[in-house]
């Protein structure tokens, strides 16, 4: 069986023994992220900010967890950024569909048919 989870050492006495498991928060919010985008082909002018920290996240520093804290720091606010433009798009777009013309119809119609239904 294959070990994926032991030490790395780059030169004598110099292990980096947390290699594999660094920065799982930061690792566990990136793939949250990604969550998002599941599914998608094209993402857009208010996604792009996501997309961009999700890029970021995936540096080589980043996925190893080797990046210095403030840089940790700043890949976490930009993903916070992201998300929060992005959820800002959900949340606007849910809130058409539920304001929507069609939605109204769609809703006057199912009534309409109750109301006919109890006619009878």
């Amino acid at each position: 069986m294959h070990e994926t989870n032991t030490s790395y050492a780059d030169r004598a006495n110099a292990y980096w023994t947390g290699y594999f498991t660094s920065r799982a928060a930061i690792k566990r919010y990136a793939a949250r992220q990604l969550e998002f985008f599941r599914g998608r082909r094209n993402s857009g002018p208010n996604t792009d900010s996501l997309a961009d920290a999700l890029a970021i996240a995936q540096h080589h520093d980043a996925v190893t967890g080797t990046e210095k804290q403030h840089v940790a720091n700043d890949y976490s606010k930009q993903l916070s950024i992201g998300y929060k433009k992005a959820e800002d798009l959900v949340s606007s777009s849910l809130a058409w569909l539920i304001e929507s013309p069609l939605l109204t119809t769609c809703q006057n119609t199912v009534t309409k048919f109750l109301k006919e239904l109890k006619s009878f």
